[in-house]
């Protein structure tokens, strides 16, 4: 804020994050081809089970070069989760009918172990072993259509439901008390046409509608680092996507092609306010006037939520292995907090203030960002490959989370991928 450096007790101050993480589990999947109903029919169904555990410790050393410190975090964190789906399509000529379920059932548990704590940063420890956890099951419906007139169009229709369990981290505090957040719940609908007009060319448009009745957001998008938050949201607009091959056109050899992918986003409305979910010792952060993120309310535009995404590539291929493209990608402007202001000097405790300086409101503006990558295949299972990202080494800013964060500077890849 003060425009210096950030040297935190003059560079005395090493933190160490250290992180153990184990996952595993197991799917099968069956699909079977039959005509139980009178129809021909494809039986698809499957299940999974899925467990992991992270163990997570954090020190504070007094030293640049510390090896040890105190600690201020220690817990252990798990999860498991069961689910299990089953749809079948009915084929009924140029029509096709895909109606479905799935079962998903989540559990996880916080375990915090005794720690230290950081006076100096005003972080407490715990005396005692503290433990939380949360279960959740949900059924998830879902319907597909397809009309297939012409080998050269499809128009398709589905809708399912949407869930998404809440982080360990949001729902169980370093206490070991529970904050019922809940899951994100959502409708979700495409509509659109897959066709290809001519040999060579691949077209596809979709209108899609999301409607969110519960949309998990972390406080600090909002701004201000103000805790989790929930409210309703709507998410609603088109995409479209088109390749362009000439070797296929034209009959060639050499292959220059053209790719687009674009997406529009009109409607990504707030619904309802945000309401902040209680801290760990049950209290609401007095950040939240009213018990709402700051400056969230129905009819504003959801923050971090672009209008328009353009991804276009101009490449060439060749049978020979040779496969070379340039890429720009677009992102549009889009809000970094509820208020939906234009700069932080416009945030209501003044231009001078501490949230107006802090970085954390105000729009991101749109940048654009172009990429190249190329492969060669020298031979049958072997290629080689190098990447530019930022290839002209914009400066653009990304987030406001925590402050101003800029996007990667160029970044230059090269290697070989072998398959054996």
């Amino acid at each position: 804020l003060n425009g210096q450096a950030v040297n935190p007790d003059d560079c005395n101050f090493r933190r160490g994050r250290l992180r153990h993480y184990t996952a595993w589990g197991v799917e099968q999947r069956l699909h079977a081809r039959h005509d139980l109903f009178g129809v021909s029919s494809d039986l698809d169904a499957g299940y999974r089970a899925h467990f992991e555990s992270s163990h997570r410790t954090t020190l504070d050393g007094k030293s640049p070069t510390a090896l040890d410190g105190l600690v201020i975090e220690n817990n252990n964190r798990f999860a498991d989760a069961f689910s299990g789906f089953v749809q079948n399509r009915f084929n009924l000529g140029d029509w096709t009918i895909t109606p479905g379920v799935r079962v998903e059932s989540v559990g996880y548990t916080r375990k915090n172990h005794p720690f230290a704590g950081d006076p100096d940063l005003n972080i407490k420890g715990n005396t005692k072993d503290t433990v939380g956890g949360k279960d959740y099951l949900e059924v998830l419906p879902s319907f597909a259509l397809t009309y297939e007139p012409i080998k050269e169009a499809k128009l398709f229709f589905n809708m399912h439901r949407g869930f998404a369990p809440p982080r360990v981290e949001d729902s169980v505090y370093a206490n070991g008390q529970t904050v019922e957040i809940g899951p994100e719940k959502s409708w979700n609908y495409e509509l659109g046409i897959r066709s290809t007009p001519l040999r060579g060319l691949k077209t596809d448009l979709t209108y899609f509608h999301n409607d969110f009745e519960t949309l998990t957001v972390l406080g600090t998008v909002g701004g201000n680092n103000t805790p989790v938050a929930q409210g309703a949201a709507l998410y609603e607009g088109l995409e479209f996507g088109s390749r362009l091959d000439l070797a296929d056109v034209f009959g060639w050899t050499h292959n220059p092609y053209l790719q687009i992918a674009y997406t529009w986003v009109p409607t990504a409305e707030t619904l309802s306010p945000f309401k902040c979910l209680p801290l760990s010792d049950g209290s609401i952060s007095p950040k939240c006037p009213g018990g709402n993120v700051f400056g969230s309310k129905a009819g504003n535009r959801t923050p971090y939520a672009p209008e328009h995404l353009l991804n276009a590539s101009l490449g060439y291929s060749h049978p020979s292995g040779i496969d070379v493209r340039m890429e720009a990608v677009f992102t549009g402007s889009q809000f970094s907090d509820f208020l939906n202001l234009q700069s932080g000097a416009d945030h209501p405790n003044g231009p001078n203030s501490i949230e107006a300086r802090s970085g954390q409101y105000g729009k991101l503006q749109d940048y654009m960002v172009v990429n190249f990558a190329g492969t060669y295949q020298v031979a049958k299972g072997l290629n080689l490959y190098v990447t530019i990202k930022n290839l002209l080494d914009n400066q653009y800013i990304v987030d406001r989370v925590r402050g101003i964060l800029t996007g990667s500077p160029r970044l230059v890849q090269a290697g070989f991928k072998y398959d054996f």
